[in-house]
């Protein structure tokens, strides 16, 4: 090989590893702002984020496909892990992106299965008397929720304060008043029980997969007998890396099992986000009620 060659490869091979990484944010990730004693390692929650593996391979999430691959998801991408390195505290990253309005995660609407599930038989089956939303980011599914069940109570958590302004700004912007929802910026892993259905779409994910069984003992502390989780899992595959970390729904299930919470339903294909198609399933896990 001749030396021009080389040098050719390994600039390459350099360019590759300087591309952004495939990162969606976590939304909450579990600490209290007014808690920084709690905080854990910020190495735990913010693992090392591998790059895509090559050039022409599209982000693994949310808002690119290989049919929305673009330049500007790729400047997106850099300007959130610009944010990430440069700010030190775990809860400020987050915090920083939303001030920043380094929000590429946010699709700007309900998610279509939870818009399905709602209008649906097996959604009117469930139990929507108090809710949980944990990471909501901009509520979008809150207020979805809210709307569909206006006798519910609607619990709305974000770790970023601007996140939560910016729920609460939507909220005002409503027709309908919306005197059903609590929204709380705080740490989900503190929070009290009592809910009867949970919705996590995109709050497991955010979170490294260490931190995977502290999630579904707290999801069943939460939930009453009876209660159900409800999981859009997002995104589902194999690869390495995140956040957003690859679920698979062996992992998750058995995990949950673990913390006494069974299987009651799973959709392969719902009705996703069309970037998202093909990399979300929709699955309901229950608490078993007390004999």
């Amino acid at each position: 090989m001749s030396l021009l060659s080389a040098c050719a490869r390994q600039a390459g091979l350099a360019r590759l590893l300087r591309l952004p990484p495939p990162l969606r944010s976590p939304f909450v990730l579990a600490r209290s702002l007014s808690s920084p004693a709690h905080l854990p390692p910020s190495s735990r929650l913010f693992p090392p984020i591998l790059p895509s593996l090559l050039p022409s391979t599209p982000p693994r999430f949310g808002f690119a496909s290989a049919r929305h691959y673009t330049p500007t998801v790729d400047k997106a991408q850099e300007k959130i892990r610009e944010v990430m390195e440069r700010e030190e505290s775990g809860d400020n990253k987050w915090e920083a992106l939303w001030q920043n309005k380094s929000t590429p995660w946010d699709t700007g609407s309900a998610a279509p299965p939870l818009l399905d599930l709602i209008k649906s038989e097996k959604g009117r089956q469930l139990n929507f008397e108090r809710v949980l939303v944990p990471g909501s980011g901009s509520g979008y599914d809150t207020i979805a929720i809210a709307k569909a069940f206006p006798a519910a109570t609607v619990v709305n958590v974000d770790i970023s304060e601007t996140a939560v302004q910016r729920f609460q700004q939507l909220c005002r912007q409503e027709k309908e008043k919306l005197d059903n929802i609590e929204s709380i910026c705080s740490d989900f892993f503190t929070l009290d029980g009592g809910f009867t259905l949970i919705w996590d779409y995109t709050f497991l994910s955010a979170l490294p997969p260490s931190m995977r069984q502290d999630w579904a003992n707290q999801m069943a502390k939460l939930l009453t007998p009876g209660g159900v989780l409800v999981h859009l899992m997002f995104p589902v595959g194999d690869f390495e890396g995140g956040p957003p970390f690859a679920l698979t729904y062996d992992s998750v299930a058995s995990t949950l099992e673990k913390a006494g919470l069974v299987t009651l339903d799973r959709d392969l294909s719902p009705a996703s986000h069309p970037a998202r198609k093909g990399r979300e399933e929709l699955v309901m896990y229950k608490k078993p009620e007390e004999e």
